[in-house]
């Protein structure tokens, strides 16, 4: 997915992957404002939560 966002409007036709089956594992960190809010509170638990499904482990 990032991927294709760099290569947005670029010719990448030439382009060979290396290591295709060959993940780099990224900590992601997911950071919000620590005022009361059931609204963030319910988005943190969202994203986490797809996080932890769609991710790889």
């Amino acid at each position: 997915m990032v991927l294709h966002t760099m290569l947005n409007g670029a010719d990448h036709e030439n382009l060979v992957q290396v290591m295709p089956d060959t993940y780099i594992d990224v900590p992601l960190y997911w950071h919000q404002w620590s005022r009361e809010s059931v609204v963030l509170a319910a988005l943190g638990e969202e994203v986490a939560s797809s996080a932890k499904r769609i991710l790889l482990q």
